[in-house]
């Protein structure tokens, strides 16, 4: 039995996670494990992922924003967190079964956007340097008083001496 990760730790999704898989499976997508879960890529580049939650199975496209959602059935999961990712959600096999012309529909235009470079890059964020840096330099080794300070009384300077 394959070990359980914080992706398929609900047994009730396993069949559902291995009718996605056998979906998938008609693609030209690799299957690799990343991140503790089943993850999908053409070009070595991450085009989907599988996993169950508490409530529902999903797949979600790692550059989903860039999908025509013609169904209007994809969802930003982590609202104001992920700007690309996108989930489509399943509450059973009989779902999964119902969509599958869908499911691959979807899956061709990911494969052909990613083929085509669309994909959102994570926004650089503002480094923030300490005053502490900016005062004293780590290479001339001259720490701030109350390091020096713990050093000089440390229990094990002490043992030493």
């Amino acid at each position: 039995m394959e070990e359980r990760t914080p992706w398929n730790k609900y047994p009730k999704w396993d069949d559902a996670i291995e009718r996605l898989r056998s979906i998938l499976a008609k693609t030209e997508l690799i299957e690799i494990t990343k991140w503790g879960c089943p993850v999908f890529t053409v070009g070595n580049k991450n085009v989907i992922g599988i996993g169950g939650f508490k409530t529902y199975v999903g797949i979600w496209f790692f550059n989903g924003v860039f999908l025509k959602d013609e169904l209007n059935i994809l969802v930003n999961a982590s609202e104001g967190v992920t700007k690309a990712n996108r989930q489509w959600r399943f509450q059973s096999v009989a779902a999964i079964n119902d969509y599958e012309k869908q499911i691959l529909s979807y899956l061709k235009e990911a494969i052909e956007n990613e083929r085509a470079g669309l994909s959102s890059k994570p926004e650089k964020k503002e480094t923030i340097n300490s005053e502490l840096f900016k005062t004293h330099s780590m290479r001339s080794r001259k720490w701030p008083l109350p390091l020096q300070s713990f050093h000089r009384t440390s229990s094990v300077n002490s043992l030493n001496t």
